[in-house]
């Protein structure tokens, strides 16, 4: 364990479409903020600058990115530009609302970056926006669903409890989009107790919008 200032290992409860318990530990040093969450096949933890180019690739995929936003891939350079410039210096301001990289565990191998867990900067004050990719050949086995829930079910009501908020302020909702067709997504967040606010075209195409008050964490 690196020094630090405090640590703090938890054992939660297991979620229940999954056997293992989820473990929650948090590191904070004059290097920032460092937190990790090991699931029962995942490990999603704060990004790193290694993780640059597996970012970089997954943004850059036109597969991942048909549904995602604009449906647009974004330029290695724009990509350089947010991992460096906005996300890791939250890391290291003391941010959490930032980007994680999901991780998969297996026995005899170290672990393998297959996507991103974001619960960054919402709109309006105290809101969190929620988004999520995976490469490809990750789709359709649950790693979406249980990074997700990990992020959503266990770390942010211990970032509640600790007063940590999206810019300083406290946590009044995470919000999330989704396009009316992506069916996947739709699931994912409709599971985690997410509540369908309304449904209006943005970036050329219908979606649906999502919220979950922090009081219902």
């Amino acid at each position: 364990m690196r020094n630090c200032f405090f640590s703090l290992a938890l054992l939660l409860a297991p979620l229940s479409a999954f056997s293992n318990e989820i473990t929650w530990s948090q590191q904070e040093n004059n290097r920032g903020l460092n937190i990790q969450i090991q699931t029962k096949r995942l490990l999603i933890r704060t990004i790193e600058p290694a993780d640059l180019p597996y970012f970089c690739a997954l943004y850059g995929n036109p597969v991942v990115m048909a549904a995602f936003a604009k449906g647009t891939t974004r330029s290695a350079q724009q990509m350089t530009e947010r991992f460096n410039n906005s996300w890791m210096v939250r890391w290291r301001n003391g941010d959490p609302y930032s980007a994680m990289a999901v991780m998969l565990c297996k026995p005899d191998s170290e672990p393998a970056f297959i996507g991103t867990v974001v619960m960054g900067h919402g709109d309006l004050e105290g809101q969190s926006e929620l988004a999520f990719l995976l490469f490809p050949e990750y789709w359709e086995q649950g790693y979406g669903k249980e990074a997700v829930t990990a992020v959503v079910k266990c770390l942010a009501p211990m970032l509640v409890q600790k007063g940590y908020g999206p810019g300083g302020v406290p946590l009044k909702e995470i919000v999330a989009t989704c396009r009316y067709d992506n069916i996947r997504s739709e699931k994912i967040l409709r599971g985690l107790g997410m509540h369908e606010v309304g449904r209006h075209d943005q970036y050329g195409s219908e979606r649906i919008f999502f919220s979950l008050p922090a009081s219902e964490l």
